[in-house]
């Protein structure tokens, strides 16, 4: 997912084909932060939340993005952001929808989110989407009390590969990065 989604690359493949769905990829032309300080530095506002809607829009002249509707349950960090209701708008590429041809339009992006999830969402504000984004690996998720790492950041060494951390573990991780 992109960090500042505004610079974002993106291609069409298959766009104009008779028979087939035009397909918009986005892709972060910046790397994933060595570090889980590397990735908090570029959070905004840090969040525990839960995915309560969604809802797919166009993006741009050929693409679309999931508008999610997260419950604030808790705010561990704000930063340049000021969280001001008890829902944020979380964007994220991906989706379908219908393109100016009348054909659909799919947009590859990250995994998306399932409605009722709880998660640690790590977000920049983006004004051009209405809302916030994750920086690049910026979703964990919540399950009782274990904190699932995405494969994009198992990297860092305070995860040292591993695939789950108990809650308590990774909000210590992270308050000694703030």
């Amino acid at each position: 997912m992109c960090g500042r989604a505004i610079f974002c690359v993106w291609a069409l493949l298959a766009f104009g084909q008779p028979d087939q769905q035009a397909v918009a990829v986005f892709a972060d032309p910046a790397p994933p932060p060595p570090t889980l300080a590397a990735l908090l530095g570029r959070a905004s506002l840090i969040v525990v939340g839960r995915v309560d809607a969604a809802a797919v829009r166009a993006w741009g002249r050929a693409g679309s993005v999931i508008d999610y509707r997260v419950a604030v349950l808790e705010v561990l960090r704000e930063h340049s952001a000021r969280v001001s209701s008890s829902n944020i708008n979380v964007v994220i590429f991906g989706g379908t929808v219908t393109g100016t041809t009348g054909k659909p339009v799919r947009t590859h992006g990250p995994p998306q989110l399932e409605i009722g999830h709880i998660g640690i969402f790590v977000l920049s504000y983006w004004p051009g989407g209405d809302g916030y984004t994750p920086v690049l690996s910026g979703y964990f998720e919540l399950q009782g009390d274990s904190v699932t790492i995405p494969e994009v950041a198992r990297h860092m060494p305070e995860f040292g590969g591993r695939t789950t951390l108990s809650r308590a573990e990774f909000l210590a991780l992270m308050k000694g990065r703030f």
